[in-house]
Protein backbone atom coordinates (compact mmCIF):
# COMPACT_ATOMS: atom_id res chain seq x y z
CA UNK A 1 0.00 0.00 0.00
CA UNK A 2 1.43 3.36 -0.97
CA UNK A 3 1.28 6.48 1.15
CA UNK A 4 -1.71 8.66 0.33
CA UNK A 5 -3.03 11.92 1.66
CA UNK A 6 -5.69 11.47 4.34
CA UNK A 7 -9.11 12.55 3.20
CA UNK A 8 -12.64 11.68 4.18
CA UNK A 9 -14.13 8.60 2.47
CA UNK A 10 -16.00 9.26 -0.77
CA UNK A 11 -19.64 8.23 -0.77
CA UNK A 12 -21.37 7.05 -3.92
CA UNK A 13 -25.01 7.51 -3.20
CA UNK A 14 -28.31 6.36 -4.60
CA UNK A 15 -30.93 8.64 -6.16
CA UNK A 16 -33.23 10.82 -4.05
CA UNK A 17 -36.19 8.61 -4.95
CA UNK A 18 -34.34 5.48 -3.83
CA UNK A 19 -33.18 7.25 -0.66
CA UNK A 20 -36.78 8.25 0.18
CA UNK A 21 -37.96 4.66 -0.28
CA UNK A 22 -35.12 3.36 1.90
CA UNK A 23 -35.75 6.03 4.53
CA UNK A 24 -39.37 4.87 4.83
CA UNK A 25 -38.20 1.29 5.17
CA UNK A 26 -35.78 2.20 7.95
CA UNK A 27 -38.56 3.45 10.21
CA UNK A 28 -38.71 0.28 12.29
CA UNK A 29 -39.23 -1.99 9.31
CA UNK A 30 -36.90 -4.47 7.63
CA UNK A 31 -34.75 -3.17 4.79
CA UNK A 32 -35.25 -4.69 1.36
CA UNK A 33 -31.95 -5.07 -0.43
CA UNK A 34 -32.19 -5.42 -4.19
CA UNK A 35 -29.26 -7.03 -5.92
CA UNK A 36 -29.75 -4.91 -9.05
CA UNK A 37 -29.53 -1.69 -7.00
CA UNK A 38 -26.34 -2.84 -5.27
CA UNK A 39 -24.78 -3.87 -8.58
CA UNK A 40 -25.74 -0.47 -10.03
CA UNK A 41 -23.98 1.25 -7.11
CA UNK A 42 -20.91 -0.92 -7.67
CA UNK A 43 -20.89 -0.10 -11.39
CA UNK A 44 -21.04 3.63 -10.61
CA UNK A 45 -18.30 3.23 -8.01
CA UNK A 46 -15.99 1.49 -10.49
CA UNK A 47 -16.58 4.23 -13.07
CA UNK A 48 -15.49 6.87 -10.54
CA UNK A 49 -12.62 5.07 -8.78
CA UNK A 50 -9.58 7.29 -8.41
CA UNK A 51 -6.15 5.78 -8.91
CA UNK A 52 -5.53 6.22 -5.15
CA UNK A 53 -8.64 4.26 -4.10
CA UNK A 54 -7.74 0.78 -2.86
CA UNK A 55 -11.03 -0.53 -1.51
CA UNK A 56 -14.67 -0.01 -0.67
CA UNK A 57 -17.44 -1.11 1.66
CA UNK A 58 -21.16 -0.62 2.12
CA UNK A 59 -22.63 1.48 4.90
CA UNK A 60 -25.48 -0.79 5.99
CA UNK A 61 -27.77 1.89 7.42
CA UNK A 62 -27.92 3.98 4.25
CA UNK A 63 -26.90 1.47 1.58
CA UNK A 64 -24.16 3.83 0.38
CA UNK A 65 -20.75 2.71 -0.79
CA UNK A 66 -17.69 4.18 0.88
CA UNK A 67 -14.35 4.26 -0.92
CA UNK A 68 -11.03 4.08 0.94
CA UNK A 69 -7.61 5.28 -0.08
CA UNK A 70 -4.49 3.96 1.65
CA UNK A 71 -4.55 6.43 4.57
CA UNK A 72 -8.27 5.86 5.22
CA UNK A 73 -7.83 2.09 5.18
CA UNK A 74 -4.92 2.34 7.61
CA UNK A 75 -7.16 4.35 9.97
CA UNK A 76 -9.84 1.68 9.66
CA UNK A 77 -7.26 -1.01 10.37
CA UNK A 78 -6.26 0.69 13.65
CA UNK A 79 -9.91 0.60 14.74
CA UNK A 80 -10.13 -3.08 13.80
CA UNK A 81 -6.92 -3.77 15.73
CA UNK A 82 -8.51 -2.44 18.94
CA UNK A 83 -11.79 -4.30 18.34
CA UNK A 84 -9.96 -7.53 17.49
CA UNK A 85 -7.86 -7.30 20.68
CA UNK A 86 -11.11 -6.89 22.65
CA UNK A 87 -12.50 -10.00 20.94
CA UNK A 88 -15.35 -8.04 19.35
CA UNK A 89 -14.42 -8.73 15.72
CA UNK A 90 -12.30 -11.09 13.71
CA UNK A 91 -11.64 -12.43 10.26
CA UNK A 92 -12.22 -15.92 8.94
CA UNK A 93 -10.22 -17.16 5.98
CA UNK A 94 -13.27 -18.93 4.58
CA UNK A 95 -14.91 -15.50 4.14
CA UNK A 96 -12.16 -14.21 1.83
CA UNK A 97 -13.19 -14.58 -1.79
CA UNK A 98 -12.57 -13.20 -5.25
CA UNK A 99 -15.37 -12.42 -7.66
CA UNK A 100 -15.86 -10.79 -11.05
CA UNK A 101 -18.05 -7.69 -10.68
CA UNK A 102 -18.74 -5.72 -13.85
CA UNK A 103 -15.69 -7.26 -15.56
CA UNK A 104 -13.41 -6.33 -12.66
CA UNK A 105 -11.73 -8.89 -10.42
CA UNK A 106 -12.45 -7.80 -6.86
CA UNK A 107 -10.98 -9.41 -3.74
CA UNK A 108 -13.30 -9.45 -0.73
CA UNK A 109 -12.71 -9.64 3.02
CA UNK A 110 -15.40 -9.98 5.70
CA UNK A 111 -15.03 -8.41 9.12
CA UNK A 112 -17.05 -10.70 11.41
CA UNK A 113 -18.53 -9.39 14.67
CA UNK A 114 -18.13 -11.73 17.65
CA UNK A 115 -21.78 -11.41 18.66
CA UNK A 116 -23.21 -12.12 15.19
CA UNK A 117 -25.31 -8.96 15.23
CA UNK A 118 -24.37 -7.66 11.78
CA UNK A 119 -26.81 -8.06 8.95
CA UNK A 120 -25.85 -9.81 5.77
CA UNK A 121 -23.88 -7.27 3.77
CA UNK A 122 -25.55 -5.96 0.58
CA UNK A 123 -22.25 -6.47 -1.26
CA UNK A 124 -22.36 -10.14 -0.27
CA UNK A 125 -25.92 -10.45 -1.51
CA UNK A 126 -24.97 -8.91 -4.85
CA UNK A 127 -21.87 -11.11 -5.23
CA UNK A 128 -23.49 -14.33 -4.00
CA UNK A 129 -21.52 -14.57 -0.75
CA UNK A 130 -24.07 -14.09 2.00
CA UNK A 131 -22.30 -14.06 5.34
CA UNK A 132 -22.88 -12.22 8.60
CA UNK A 133 -20.55 -9.27 8.74
CA UNK A 134 -19.11 -6.31 6.92
CA UNK A 135 -17.62 -6.97 3.49
CA UNK A 136 -14.76 -4.90 2.09
CA UNK A 137 -13.74 -5.10 -1.56
CA UNK A 138 -10.18 -4.50 -2.77
CA UNK A 139 -8.68 -3.93 -6.19
CA UNK A 140 -5.62 -5.99 -5.35
CA UNK A 141 -5.44 -9.34 -3.62
CA UNK A 142 -2.21 -8.27 -1.90
CA UNK A 143 -4.07 -5.41 -0.16
CA UNK A 144 -6.92 -7.70 0.91
CA UNK A 145 -4.48 -10.28 2.23
CA UNK A 146 -2.42 -7.65 4.08
CA UNK A 147 -5.55 -6.35 5.85
CA UNK A 148 -6.67 -9.92 6.63
CA UNK A 149 -3.28 -10.83 8.14
CA UNK A 150 -3.14 -7.60 10.13
CA UNK A 151 -6.55 -8.14 11.79
CA UNK A 152 -5.88 -11.87 12.25
CA UNK A 153 -2.69 -11.14 14.18
CA UNK A 154 -4.68 -9.27 16.86
CA UNK A 155 -7.87 -11.31 17.04
CA UNK A 156 -8.90 -13.43 19.97
CA UNK A 157 -8.41 -17.16 20.31
CA UNK A 158 -12.15 -17.54 19.59
CA UNK A 159 -11.64 -16.54 15.96
CA UNK A 160 -8.49 -18.61 15.65
CA UNK A 161 -10.47 -21.65 16.78
CA UNK A 162 -13.19 -20.79 14.23
CA UNK A 163 -10.53 -20.58 11.51
CA UNK A 164 -9.28 -24.02 12.58
CA UNK A 165 -12.84 -25.45 12.77
CA UNK A 166 -12.44 -26.24 16.48
CA UNK A 167 -15.56 -24.36 17.66
CA UNK A 168 -18.94 -23.44 16.27
CA UNK A 169 -20.30 -19.90 16.09
CA UNK A 170 -22.18 -18.83 19.21
CA UNK A 171 -24.44 -15.84 19.78
CA UNK A 172 -23.37 -15.59 23.44
CA UNK A 173 -20.71 -12.87 23.60
CA UNK A 174 -19.81 -13.75 27.18
CA UNK A 175 -19.35 -17.46 26.53
CA UNK A 176 -15.80 -18.60 27.30
CA UNK A 177 -14.02 -21.20 25.20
Amino acid sequence: MSKAKSTKPTFHTITDEERKRLSNQLKGKPITIRTDETLKLLRNLFRNWASTDIGFSCIHDTLQLSVYNDAEMRGQMLLWKDLAKQGKIGVLECNNYTNQVHDKEIHFLTITPRNNTAMIDPIGIATGHMVNGYIYGFRRKTNRDAVFNYVKKFQSIYFEMLNDGAVEVSDDEDEKE
